[in-house]
């Protein structure tokens, strides 16, 4: 057999079962101190409780005003002290508090979504780190494995070109390899400290970070259907969170509608020394003149932004279905080569090498 070609085939024949080190990082672990640690996470968490705190503000009325005023010059005069006590309470028109508070509901609840949608991020992150940083730790593996065959090659090579039955260009191709091996071990060791650091940036740890070495593979579970994962992109996290803004908006424009009526204002007022004494309480109504006030500019800037958050629920969406296509696509593409390589080529291997 031709040497370059026993050098190829030993590199895909390299066995598929990694060792199993005590106390490994397993895949799951990985993801739990990323969920627990995760600053950006934690941020989110606070923005969403920030959210949830405007509900109950965006449904209250303006404070009361208490208002008190006397007449300086009727102190100690004969006729008596005159004095005016006022409480006063304004009330938007109806319908506004209602509208605020649907927007409010609505900005909190995009922002529980926000946060599940970045959970399911970061949980997609970590579980890709971990699968790098197996999938580094089984190529170093390999690649010892390989040097110690090709360390054997070398040996079977010059043997074969001292009894004249190889060529010695046999013997340099395989320390060409070996060169080329050597330095695969140093670019897989860079890696592995590149993966450690996107890790420890995940996790939220400023020192140095030193993973663990990685169990194995769990059980990859089975697929479902490409038609099934596109139905679930209906309710997709960052789909709700985009429903939600534009409901939002929607609220927004009905309380930009609704600054075009007046302000409603109640008042009871207790003015001291009136005659008769049936004169000195009264009750008062009030309004604001809602003229000006750039209310054109404010109802079109809510038109315009609801149009672009049912917009950007739409782009989310076919961004997502077009994602899971692909996505799909590539596991068929990869599990179909996995098959190749398992079942027909490494079997087939080890026989001609018997």
């Amino acid at each position: 057999m031709n040497i370059k070609i026993a050098i190829k085939l030993l590199t895909i024949a390299a066995t598929l079962s990694p060792a199993v080190y005590a106390g490994s990082l397993q895949h799951n672990e990985l993801v739990e101190l990323v969920l627990k640690s995760n600053f950006a996470l934690k941020i989110d968490q606070q923005l969403m409780l920030e959210q949830r705190n405007q509900v109950d503000s965006a449904s209250a009325l303006p404070d009361p005003r208490l208002q008190y005023g006397i007449a300086p010059q009727t102190i100690g005069d004969g006729l008596g002290f005159r004095q005016r006590l006022q409480l006063s309470q304004s009330m938007p028109w109806p319908g506004t508090i209602s509208a605020r508070e649907l927007a409010a509901v609505a900005r909190s609840q995009s922002a529980e979504h926000r946060l599940v949608h970045n959970r399911l991020e970061k949980i997609a992150i970590a579980r890709s780190l971990w699968a790098e940083w197996w999938y580094t730790h089984r190529a170093i593996e390999i690649n010892r494995e390989n040097a110690n065959l090709l360390r054997k090659l070398v040996k079977v090579a010059k043997s074969r070109y001292a009894a004249g039955a190889g060529l010695q260009q046999d013997s340099l191709n395989v320390r060409t390899r070996q060169t080329h091996n050597a330095h695969n071990l140093v670019l897989l060791e860079r890696k592995k400290q590149i993966l450690a650091t996107k890790m420890a940036r995940h996790i939220g740890s400023i020192g140095v970070f030193k993973p663990k070495h990685p169990a194995s593979l769990p059980v990859l579970p089975t697929l479902p259907a490409t038609s099934e994962l596109i139905t679930y992109t209906a309710n997709a996290p960052s789909v709700k969170a985009a429903n939600s803004e534009r409901m939002a908006a929607s609220s927004d424009i009905e309380i930009a509608n609704k600054a075009y009526y007046p302000d409603l204002n109640f008042s009871i007022s207790y003015i001291g020394t009136l005659d008769p004494h049936e004169k000195r309480l009264q009750l008062g109504v009030g309004l604001n003149l809602p003229f000006g006030g750039g209310r054109d500019g404010k109802l079109g800037a809510a038109m315009a932004r609801h149009e672009t958050k049912r917009l950007q629920a739409s782009d989310i969406r076919v961004y997502l279905v077009q994602e899971t296509q692909k996505v799909a696509a590539a596991i068929n593409a990869a599990q179909h080569t996995q098959h190749i390589y398992q079942y027909k080529l490494i079997p087939q291997l080890r026989r001609t090498l018997k």
